[in-house]
């Protein structure tokens, strides 16, 4: 039942990287879509701060090559990385690209 789901999953994990003869912790964001099985890796950053997280999630919904644009469905924890920022991304209608070809053309 859940497989038919149009959801995504986003989640973060930590890797430990040797940099320049120190151990450096870079973060990683990836999103699991359920229905296809597919994982894309959405970026990582040694300090996910919440301009990095947003431009993620613009990235993320871009209405023409967005890999969760066609999600009905968002999962995610209650990790902190998710700022409200990146939660809007969700939320905010996304325009259609013909309306803003339009818009331009006037």
């Amino acid at each position: 039942m859940i497989e038919r789901m149009n959801l995504s999953i986003h989640a973060f994990t930590t890797v430990d990287v040797w940099c320049r003869h120190r151990l450096v912790t870079v973060y990683v964001l990836f999103v699991i879509e359920l229905k296809g099985r597919r994982v894309h890796f959405a970026g990582l950053t040694p300090s996910p701060d919440e301009a990095w997280i947003r431009q993620v999630g613009r990235n993320l919904t871009d209405p023409i090559v967005g890999f969760v644009r066609e999600k009905r469905f968002c999962l995610m924890d209650r990790d902190t990385k998710f700022t409200a920022a990146f939660q809007r991304c969700w939320t905010m209608p996304v325009p259609n690209p013909s309306d803003c070809l339009r818009a331009l053309r006037i």
